[in-house]
């Protein structure tokens, strides 16, 4: 496994070495067919080792709620990882020994879920492109054991009516759409409608040139694609809450916390938290708010999470949108050592999943964003990434966030945001919206809402260059990093 074991301290590197040998010993056990009790007392022995190596790396790792861009030990960070992996195959070596006639189900499932839950934790901790191949074979199995002696669980209400209106270019902006306090967010004088057009009428490179470099000043624009993800099973089975729960309700997910009251700061908060929680207990706590009562203050938010990585069944019921291998002149002028998203088969994903009410405050993106919103509607609002110095960026490594409360501006702070031009749109289920790279946008759910983003292209900070509010961009070196991840 992916470990640099000479930057590990000789505690946990002797932890995690003794995990492995009697993991390969309990193995091996099985595979010669010792006698039932060394092979039980081996496997036990095991579970024991690999639960020790990972406590033995608790004291090197970073909390749980320690910002992404915080300095971190990835060899203590790939030892956990490791150790929890382990753990997980010496937790179903132990299955293996303790045939069904002798455990019941709920037995057998408890000692499955331990596994998975290790594993879930290995990737959340340690990252899925490097640790969800490893663990994919193990968390098959485990969720194999579980399907076994599952029982069908209460109906959850569809995420979506499915007799909802259907679009129309008409409707795009319609303020009913928003809660009455907010509907003076459509009141802009200086907001646009953000096109929408026919994906099946654009080919990539109609789409690059009409929308992503032949402009004005090669400035980009916001469009919506519709008819680009028809085909996504997504589509119809993410509105079922059930069959959400039946692929993944097992699993472990990272969500953002904070008071109902400042759900439109999201993580910039002062009461945003974070916590790992299983996708069945999120859906049905958060999404539809069936909270304890001294919970009920709380929001919550999956949020630009790599769930597809961490749970490939969900990823098969999405595509890769086409206009992903779109290119500009930046993309390709990419020096070699900079970081790109270049494959048009592997762009950046993330999920977004949450109530109705959760908001991405103003901020803007190091890539092309290419957001699909799979099941419900969102409101959305946009900058022109050359209006930046109007949108008032943080000074701080919050640098790609805005200090406006879109919400409710202080027009005395921030006198120039309101005349600022924006284009506005409401973001409806089936529809595709291209967000040109570091132009600063908004988003709030208006209902239950499953959003997947795509991020592509080159990766590039977006940073001032002189005190008269000039920005330029700047290609990012591998291994370097800005405040969006």
């Amino acid at each position: 496994m992916p470990v640099d074991m000479e930057h590990l301290v000789p505690p946990v590197r002797r932890a995690l070495l003794r995990a492995n040998n009697l993991v390969r010993q309990a193995h091996s056990a099985v595979a010669q067919r010792f006698r039932h009790r060394v092979r039980t007392a081996l496997a036990l022995a095991a579970i024991a080792a690999c639960d020790k190596a990972r406590e033995a790396t608790f004291p090197f790792l970073a909390s749980p709620t320690t910002p992404k861009n915080s300095n971190n030990n990835a060899s203590y960070t790939n030892a956990y990882a490791a150790a929890s992996i382990l753990f997980a195959v010496a937790t179903l070596q132990r299955l293996v020994l303790v045939p069904s006639t002798k455990s019941s189900s709920a037995q057998r499932n408890t000692t499955a879920l331990a596994a998975l839950r290790a594993l879930d934790l290995a990737m959340l901790r340690a990252g899925t492109v490097l640790w969800g191949p490893i663990a994919a074979p193990f968390v098959n199995r485990a969720s194999e054991i579980i399907a076994e002696g599952k029982v069908n669980p209460a109906v959850i209400p569809q995420l979506k009516n499915s007799k909802k209106k259907k679009s129309s270019e008409s409707d795009n902006c319609n303020s009913l759409f928003l809660p009455a306090n907010l509907r003076h967010l459509f009141l802009n004088p200086h907001s646009r409608e953000i096109p929408r057009i026919d994906a099946r009428t654009l080919s990539v490179a109609d789409f690059r040139d009409r929308f992503m470099v032949n402009q004005p000043d090669d400035v980009p624009l916001p469009v919506i694609l519709t008819h680009a993800i028809d085909s996504w099973p997504a589509i119809a089975r993410w509105k079922e809450p059930d069959y959400l729960v039946g692929v993944a309700g097992d699993r472990l997910v990272p969500i953002e916390t904070y008071a109902r009251k400042d759900s439109h700061l999201s993580f910039l908060s002062k009461t945003w938290s974070h916590r790992v929680v299983t996708f069945d207990e999120y859906i049905r706590h958060y999404v539809f708010q069936q909270q304890k009562p001294n919970d009920k203050d709380e929001q919550a938010y999956l949020a630009q999470h790599p769930l597809f990585e961490q749970i490939p069944a969900l990823r098969n019921d999405i595509g890769v949108p086409e206009f992903c291998s779109a290119r500009t002149p930046q993309d390709d002028a990419t020096p070699f050592d900079c970081e790109a998203r270049m494959n048009p088969a592997s762009p950046l994903v993330s999920a977004w999943f949450g109530p109705a009410g959760t908001v991405s405050p103003l901020h803007n993106d190091p890539y092309h964003n290419l957001l699909a919103q799979i099941v419900g509607s969102k409101f959305l609002r946009i900058y022109d990434a050359r209006n930046t110095a109007r949108v008032y960026p943080q000074r701080s490594y919050l640098g790609q966030n805005s200090r406006v409360d879109v919400e409710h501006v202080d027009e005395k702070m921030y006198p120039l945001f309101n005349t600022t031009p924006c284009w506005q749109c409401v973001l409806k289920e089936g529809e595709l919206l291209y967000i040109p790279r570091h132009a600063w946008h908004y988003v709030r759910s208006l209902e239950a809402s499953f959003s997947a983003s795509f991020w592509f292209g080159a990766k590039m900070d977006f940073v001032e260059v002189d005190k008269k509010g000039v920005y330029q961009a700047q290609y990012l070196k591998k291994g370097e990093s800005n405040s969006i991840q």
